[in-house]
């Protein structure tokens, strides 16, 4: 039974919310290769579903920029640059992402994923990391980078046409960048020194990425930038509700897509279980996994028929909505319900938007991707563990993710079966003439 006490917190975290949604959704929707608008189409029923379903009070389901990351590798070398193929197969990405975590879900074998090796989730965020924010690097600098297989032949072309450097967009990419990071590092304590919670302050300071699409569009409309100074912008956003679409049934593609749809739907449950769990321990609450693979199946197949792709949890936001008192589901509902507004009224605000923004606000999000600290653990504790990260790392750089994910788990498979092979055999001994006994091997 709802409780009307948990309302106010509810409504001020689903508005909250959808503040720090509608320029990450439009952001991550270009990380995938796919038009602004279908990032706020990601963010209307899946976030629906998540919050009727899902067995986590807090969970902030929606576009995040891993998932992202993968459904535009996964896609990009089946559509051959085809603008409509490519939302074809994403539509088809999240329909086989959905069935496959339902199928897991009601097979209850939720806890399966939770094997899959940290080493290996750290190395192979970390070269995500590195993936996504090279691919924006283009959109700061203002010229065109052509798609490669490799990462180093796009660094390499890049570092050759430096001097088709657009001044303006560099300027206000890295003024925005600037700002971001403002916010992230330094706002909160200083918002808590003139009084503020510290749930006040760390919500304020989550409002950066609007306060630098408002700046970014006024000063671009204002001064003409797209005209004068070839600035790239979003141009014109579809306005009105997500349309209803239907994703590809051909068996073929479906074959092609399964082996990415796979890697989504694991890193995709294994970010969202750990937010929730990390999240609902400060309650003292419980996470059902298995229901929540459920409720991400749903989600995803919400996004399929309604114009969207691949969705999971993200932690930042996560972290935003239980500080903004998020008690219920009902949370979810109300960022829903806001970011339907914002489609049907709000849309051709969004014209003069310098890309350039929107890759600054990827670039700052991807940074807490790289855990420096996981790394350093990783290599002073285990080596077996510390080969697995390196591999993987390495192999998701040169190869790409699915290779690189395959490459992680098979070698700390083959550590793990070393390690049992050769067990640690401990002979207790008396230590002189006290009463303590130790290992004397």
């Amino acid at each position: 039974m709802y409780q009307r006490a948990a309302l106010p917190g509810d409504l001020t975290a689903g508005v909250i919310v959808a503040i720090m949604l509608v320029p990450q959704g439009m952001a991550y929707a270009v990380l995938a290769g796919l038009p602004p608008q279908t990032g706020l189409y990601a963010s209307i029923v899946p976030l629906f579903i998540y919050g009727l379903l899902g067995s986590s009070r807090v969970l902030a389901v929606g576009p995040v920029a891993i998932v992202s990351l993968m459904v535009g590798a996964g896609v990009a070398p089946l559509s051959g640059g085809d603008g409509t193929i490519h939302i074809q197969l994403a539509l088809t990405l999240a329909l086989l992402v959905g069935f496959i975590q339902i199928f897991m879900g009601l097979l209850r074998v939720g806890f399966v994923v939770n094997y899959l090796s940290y080493a290996v989730l750290v190395g192979f965020m970390a070269a995500a990391a590195i993936i996504i924010g090279f691919s924006q690097v283009k959109h700061l600098l203002g010229f065109a980078v052509p798609k490669t297989t490799y990462l180093y032949e796009e660094v390499l072309y890049t570092l050759m046409h430096l001097h088709e450097i657009n001044v303006v967009s560099l300027a206000i990419g890295v003024g925005s960048i600037v700002l971001l990071c403002f916010f992230k590092q330094h706002l909160p304590g200083t918002l808590e020194r003139l009084g503020l919670s510290v749930a006040q302050a760390s919500v304020i300071a989550q409002s950066a990425p609007l306060v630098v699409v408002i700046f970014g569009t006024m000063l671009t409309w204002h001064l003409q930038l797209n005209l004068v100074a070839g600035l790239a912008i979003v141009g014109e956003t579809p306005a009105g509700l997500p349309p209803l679409t239907l994703p590809t049934l051909a068996w073929d593609t479906w074959r092609l897509l399964f082996p990415t749809a796979l890697a989504i739907s694991a890193v995709g449950y294994m970010q969202s279980i750990s937010a929730a769990k990390s999240l609902a321990s400060r309650r003292h609450e419980k996470i059902d996994a298995n229901q929540e693979l459920l409720a991400l199946g749903a989600a995803n197949l919400g996004a399929t028929v309604t114009g969207g792709f691949p969705v999971t949890s993200g932690f930042s936001r996560s972290v935003v909505n239980f500080a903004a008192g998020a008690n219920s589901g009902l949370a979810s509902i109300f960022t829903a319900g806001l970011m339907t507004l914002t489609v049907v009224w709000l849309t051709p605000l969004f014209f003069y938007l310098p890309k350039a923004i929107l890759a600054a606000i990827i670039l700052v999000a991807v940074t807490s991707l790289v855990d420096i600290a996981a790394l350093k653990k990783i290599w002073h504790y285990s080596s077996g563990d510390t080969l697995a990260l390196l591999i993987t790392f390495v192999t998701v750089l040169a190869v790409g993710i699915e290779m690189g994910i395959v490459a992680g788990v098979v070698t700390s498979l083959l550590v793990l079966l070393w390690r049992t092979s050769r067990p640690h055999l401990a002979v207790v001994g008396r230590v002189e003439q006290s009463e303590q006994y130790r290992d004397v091997l």
